[in-house]
């Protein structure tokens, strides 16, 4: 089983908790999986942790599953069992969790060397189809709470229930707006773009961008009496995906989507959100283009972050353009010659940092460079058992077709480095959103080289049919390897095409093969791999002096030759080599980001919509107090509100703002349930952190969450409830449990009681009085499961 090791942030929070007094360590880990085909210590809580992960399931049963595991360091001493929990997450691509793949652990005691998680944590087939798998990587995120002690009551000691018998689901705000921007219900303004009309919620714009709040609310607004707003200058996808962003804070990608729509369209979605003030979406914009430049965008990316003063991303381009090779294709593009229009002073800057870059790089050792990643075609793979006898490149007495240039570039590793850039063609490299502190790496060694093939027509002429030449040595991972060319087709079936094959020459293994897998690009003019002319060759056993692996269909002669690639008589073939090694781990520190995308905000900005007012639609009268509020809001969070606001059984009939009133609910109590709908977060009140009164109000807001069909915050609720369980309010609590079906509370209310010492202290209260009275079978129901224990 293979041991993963890491280091992760630790903090720590006060539980408040009657009976788990003490204290509650908190950390989390993110484990980054690169090389998807398989930690050093996680620090929490003072304990050391390992997390364990099975790419093909831990159990036969299980195998079409990733397992994942936490377990206590078999090397950590612990005087008695240490409770804990744990919660995994996979991570979507913006770094926030997937609320379908989070799950959580029951609190479990752990002693050195025991663990727990999930052997069915994630199907490796839905994780393949899934956008959360890129460049062939992944992350989880797992989250810990180790309860450090228990406290004792005067008399005994009680032990809390696990809080984990009660599962709370991720937010779902953004989705429950999303779906409300998509119902088109109780929409109440119309936008008019590019010929298309979009239909919103006044006070959902105004909580997420000042602009729409000052053209809508303020003396800016639109005429009250104008049916629909008209927006120029923008595209109507670019503005129906900015009204996803303002309803769900994420950019949805879409399936299919080119590589320069892609850019395309994040460079549209910059333009609107500094238009509309949306900083975030705009750092998300600046985050997914420093990740997609490439040698064809790179330019305008650079006029468009000069523009709108995007310093970040202005320093990513002039990374990426660092070299003159790169700068010397991009200038060859349209969108050069854009940048030289719109931006002139830009000019003098970047040669000025070619300058000082390539001055910096002659002083240095030879750069590591980083292989681009390409969509391979489907080709077909061939294998020769052996070459035939034919010349070797030195062995001609004109001129070579190894070039001058043709080189070998051999990474350390194939991992990213900050501060090094792509070789022209290749993307920008991804600058994570949250620090890493682990990852499971295949080991490999890459490398690759470049054959200048010169004079081709003397060659095709010379070489017949199955007949080749050998380029010359190059070292890659330590080992020679040889390039073998047939301009005439290496089998009579392909006599119609080039041939291309690697072969191993001298191996730095004592013994045993080596597992390479190699990629052949043809390369345009640029020095850019052609994609339509790109085939990746799978994993390969190469041994000296045994069989080569490549394509008797590299390329059609007449394909090459119709080509811009084939010029003065002379094409370039790179071979990109990856050698595969051992699974690894590794620490990952924090890279140095030219661009940090916050957290979602979209919380506050709704809570800040409540407590201003603005836009408020609706009022509610309870218990003396007066509430406003936002109908389409408590619509989309609130089926039973929905009803009551715009369906057969809502309150009047009046559009205007009309008030309701709420009979059997306190005004604080209220005042709470609409915080937590426009936040999807309980308030940090004074009276939640007293133990008496907290319970008292998690108790009547469970009751108001029962009342308006408010699942998560009856959740919400209910783990309160169990943290502030102790003998004078578990009767209680429990008939509760019981009025409102609440499984998992009524558990841990029983869980709670198994002791005889505690059932004696608990039959003395006025609860169990209670609970004698109003719920009569639910005490014989206890009864027996205490007897049964």
């Amino acid at each position: 089983m293979p041991s993963l090791a890491s280091s992760a942030s630790a903090g720590s929070r006060p539980s408040r908790s009657a009976i788990v007094g003490g204290k509650t360590m908190s950390g989390h880990h993110l484990l980054d999986i690169e090389a998807y085909s398989h930690m050093k210590e996680l620090p929490t809580g003072g304990c050391s942790w390992r997390i364990y992960y099975y790419p093909n399931g831990s159990e036969s049963d299980g195998a079409e599953f990733i397992s994942v595991f936490i377990y206590l360091d078999q090397y950590q001493y612990v005087s008695e069992p240490i409770k804990a929990q744990a919660k995994l997450s996979l991570l979507d691509p913006a770094g926030e969790p997937v609320p379908s793949h989070a799950v959580i652990t029951a609190m479990r005691d752990f002693t050195g060397g025991t663990g727990y998680g999930f052997s069915k944590f994630i199907k490796r087939a839905w994780l393949e189809k899934s956008t959360c798998l890129k460049n062939d990587r992944f992350t989880i995120k797992c989250d810990i709470l180790v309860c450090k002690k228990s406290i004792h009551t005067e008399k005994r000691k009680l032990v809390a229930y696990p809080l984990s018998r009660v599962m709370v689901p991720p937010s779902n705000l953004h989705r429950q707006l999303g779906d409300l921007l998509v119902a088109k219900e109780s929409t109440d303004v119309t936008f008019q773009v590019a010929g298309e009309t979009f239909k919103a919620h006044r006070c959902v714009l105004a909580a997420r961008s000042p602009v729409f709040k000052a053209e809508l609310f303020s003396a800016m607004k639109e005429s009250t009496s104008k049916a629909v707003i008209r927006v120029d200058d923008m595209e109507a996808n670019v503005f129906g995906a900015l009204l996803g962003f303002v309803y769900t804070d994420m950019v949805q990608d879409v399936p299919g989507m080119r590589l320069q729509d892609e850019i395309s369209m994040a460079q549209h979605l910059l333009v609107a959100a500094d238009r509309y003030n949306l900083e975030r979406l705009r750092l998300i914009c600046e985050d997914k283009l420093c990740r997609l430049m490439d040698t064809s965008s790179v330019a305008t990316i650079l006029a468009l972050a000069e523009q709108h003063n995007r310093q970040g991303l202005k320093d990513v381009c002039f990374k990426f353009l660092s070299s003159p090779m790169t700068l010397n294709a991009v200038a060859a593009t349209d969108g050069f010659e854009h940048l030289s229009r719109s931006c002139p002073s830009v000019l003098k800057d970047l040669i000025s940092n070619v300058i000082a870059n390539e001055l910096a790089w002659r002083r240095a050792s030879r750069p590591t460079t980083h292989l681009p990643r390409l969509k391979p075609d489907s080709p077909q793979r061939r294998r020769f058992s052996r070459f035939p006898q034919s010349p070797s490149i030195s062995s001609l007495p004109t001129k070579t077709l190894a070039g001058r240039r043709s080189t070998s570039r051999i990474p350390i590793s194939h991992r990213r480095l900050a501060g090094t850039m792509p070789p022209p063609g290749s993307r920008a490299a991804h600058v994570d959103d949250a620090p890493s502190a682990s990852a499971i790496f295949a080991g490999r060694v890459t490398g690759h080289h470049v054959l200048h093939i010169e004079d081709y027509s003397r060659t095709k002429e010379d070489l017949p049919n199955g007949k080749g030449i050998k380029s010359r040595p190059f070292r890659v991972g330590g080992c020679s390897w040889s390039l073998m060319y047939y301009p005439n087709g290496e089998r009579s079936q392909y006599a119609d095409c080039i041939s291309m094959f690697l072969s191993l020459q001298e191996s730095a293994a004592a013994t045993g093969p080596v597992k390479a897998r190699a990629k052949y690009s043809l390369l345009d003019r640029a020095g850019k791999p052609v994609l339509s002319h790109t085939k990746d060759a799978e994993l390969h056993e190469y041994a000296v002096g045994g069989t080569g692996y490549g394509f008797y269909d590299f390329i059609k002669r007449d394909l090459l030759e119709a080509s811009e690639h084939l010029k003065d008589d002379c094409f370039k073939v790179r071979c990109d080599i990856f050698i595969r090694e051992g699974l690894s781990t590794e620490d990952r520190p924090a890279a140095p980001a030219f661009v940090d995308v916050p957290a979602s905000d979209m919380h506050q900005q709704f809570g800040d919509l409540l407590t201003s007012n603005v836009g408020a639609d609706v009022t509610f009268q309870v218990s003396g107090e007066t509430f406003r509020a936002h109908r389409c809001i408590l619509a989309a969070r609130s089926p039973v509100f929905k009803a009551e606001l715009f369906g057969a059984m809502r309150e009047g009939t009046a559009a205007g703002d009309h008030c309701i009133r709420i009979d059997g609910t306190l005004g604080q109590v209220f005042k709470n349930l609409l915080h937590f709908v426009y936040t999807d977060s309980l308030p940090e009140t004074p009276e939640m952190e007293v133990p008496q009164e907290g319970a008292a109000m998690a108790q009547h807001l469970l009751e108001a969450a029962d009342r308006y069909d408010l699942q998560r915050l009856k959740l919400l609720c209910e783990r309160k409830l169990c943290g502030y369980m102790d003998v004078s309010t578990v009767a209680t609590t429990l008939v509760l449990a019981e009025q409102h079906h609440c499984g998992g509370l009524k558990e841990a209310c029983i869980e709670f009681l198994k002791s005889p010492h505690v059932l004696e202290a608990v039959v003395a209260t006025d609860g169990f009085e209670h609970l004698t009275t109003s719920c009569p079978a639910l005490l014989k129901e206890l009864m027996c499961k205490l007897v049964a224990r």
